[in-house]
């Protein structure tokens, strides 16, 4: 189906139109009149869309066009990213694009999209529901180790970890290690399941408890994070 227009504004606009490496604006305006600004950016794909391209995978259940396996950057790192990717891995190209948009929103380059930073309160939250989001969408695969979601899921958790850190309560640390006990449960008990399917068929079966118990543990984090929310606004 390919990229749509939605997810490319998206992609713009939560990286401020720069690249997600060198941080160059990628967009030059137009020399004189009746000229078209010129595109100097791209929308580069984490995994390759074909198996066989730079850090394909045939195991990528995900769709390939959507916003969270692309990542906007000029011509020469995107030249870059797909010729050393022995450096540039997956996860590597994840944290680039996390790390990247962070600071498009704490620099304020655009004021576009649902991860603009109002505070550290309104960054937890966002940070709180991009995990929710991630478990639900995969049903849960985010935790047992599919290869297929075990990246996204590390970004998410990475983020919002660091954002709990910054935010020095006692209270919310507390929860953020049960939420880690109950991943690292989650995980272990599907380090034996070798394919997909086993993946799929473990979260109806031996794991639904425990998944269970993390979609419990997220939604208390989502509210004690609301909570505070409220007490300063």
């Amino acid at each position: 189906m390919g990229i749509t227009d939605k997810t490319r504004r998206a992609l713009w606009a939560l990286a401020g139109g720069r690249c997600s490496i060198c941080r160059e604006v990628l967009a030059v305006p137009a020399s004189g009149a009746g000229d078209e600004p010129t595109i100097v950016g791209e929308e580069a794909h984490i995994v390759a869309r074909s198996p066989g391209g730079p850090r394909g995978n045939p195991q990528y259940l995900g769709d390939l066009d959507h916003y969270d396996n692309l990542i906007l950057l000029c011509r020469k790192h995107h030249k870059m990213v797909d010729d050393q990717v022995q450096e540039y891995t997956v996860s590597r190209m994840l944290q680039l694009k996390r790390e990247h948009e962070r600071l498009v929103c704490s620099q304020t380059m655009t004021p576009l999209g649902p991860s603009f930073k109002l505070g550290l309160v309104s960054e937890m939250r966002v940070a709180v529901e991009s995990v929710q989001e991630i478990f639900t969408r995969t049903g849960g695969l985010i935790w047992s180790g599919a290869p297929a979601y075990s990246q996204e899921g590390q970004c998410a958790m990475a983020v919002l970890g660091e954002v709990i850190e910054r935010a020095r309560d006692p209270r919310l640390a507390s929860i953020w290690k049960q939420l880690q006990e109950a991943r690292e449960k989650a995980h272990s008990q599907a380090l034996d399941k070798p394919t997909a399917w086993d993946y799929a068929a473990s979260t109806f079966e031996g794991e639904e408890a425990a998944h269970k118990q993390v979609a419990a543990i997220l939604n208390t984090l989502r509210l004690e994070v609301k909570a505070i929310e409220a007490d300063r606004g």
